[in-house]
């Protein structure tokens, strides 16, 4: 079972994701260009439902398979700093 600490730390990062998106450039370029991408694609076959429906899904797996790379590079950052008595602020009773 996971410790409260990190529960606090996980709904931290859902709720401080959006505005740290919203002021990267780099973040803000990436989804244009990824919706640019998608609307070429849509505009030259969106007349193969089938086609489009596997690219979806092909999308929201690669996005789904990226969230969870960076929710583990952010808690394996968090671990690492308890274990080196950096963040005890929080620390379970």
């Amino acid at each position: 079972m996971e410790s409260d600490t990190m529960e606090l730390l996980r709904l931290m990062l859902a709720h401080l994701r959006p505005r740290l998106q919203g002021r990267d450039e780099e973040w803000q370029a990436l989804e244009q260009k990824q919706e640019g991408l998608m609307a070429s694609f849509r505009e030259a076959h969106g007349g193969d439902a089938p086609l489009l429906e596997e690219v979806l899904e092909m999308e929201d797996t690669w996005a789904s398979a990226g969230e969870r790379a960076c929710a583990a590079h952010f808690f394996l950052g968090l671990q690492m700093g308890l274990d080196l008595g950096k963040l005890n602020y929080l620390r379970e009773e």
